[in-house]
């Protein structure tokens, strides 16, 4: 049974999935956080997809610094293709291939760590940097950076308004 301090853990990272207009479905032992383009309106999911997963990392990494109670976690990420219902107050959905499968497997191999998958980190724009690490047979990749383009450019647009 949770603690309630890890509850409040645990609900202030779903706010940070629903923000980014994720949805959070629950399989076992696992939260998998599914980001479509017919729900986010964007083809941009991986990059939110990592944003969101530093954040969750970062909400789970105060915690477990602060408190007693431990929350054990790994983070996996993988892209694959999935066919998407959206219902009224709930996702249906269905992966084809594995890609669940292999999200699930990356996160058990993760140590709080952020890793993604070979075909994730193909996906992921220039401002997110990754470093390739074999484990357990897999090539996976760690992250290493994420940078923030929105400052570039309100810093980009005042250089350029100010040098007409």
């Amino acid at each position: 049974e949770l603690a309630k301090d890890q509850i409040n853990t645990l609900e202030s990272y779903f706010n940070a999935v629903h923000e980014q207009k994720g949805v959070i479905y629950k399989t076992g032992d696992y939260l998998i956080i599914i980001l479509t383009p017919s729900i986010t309106k964007t083809f941009k999911n991986n990059v939110h997809a990592v944003k969101v997963a530093k954040s969750i990392s970062s909400h789970l990494h105060d915690h477990n610094r602060k408190f007693s109670r431990k929350i054990h976690y790994g983070i996996g990420l993988n892209y694959g293709s999935i066919i998407v219902e959206p219902l009224k107050d709930r996702l249906k959905f269905s992966s084809t291939g594995n890609a669940l499968s292999l999200a699930k497997r990356i996160a058990d191999i993760s140590q709080g760590e952020i890793l993604l998958s070979k075909d994730a980190n193909a996906h992921i724009d220039s401002e997110i940097k990754t470093e390739k690490t074999a484990r357990e047979g897999l090539d996976l990749y760690e992250i290493k950076k994420v940078t923030d383009r929105g400052n570039f450019d309100s810093f980009i647009q005042g250089f350029l308004h100010r040098n007409k």
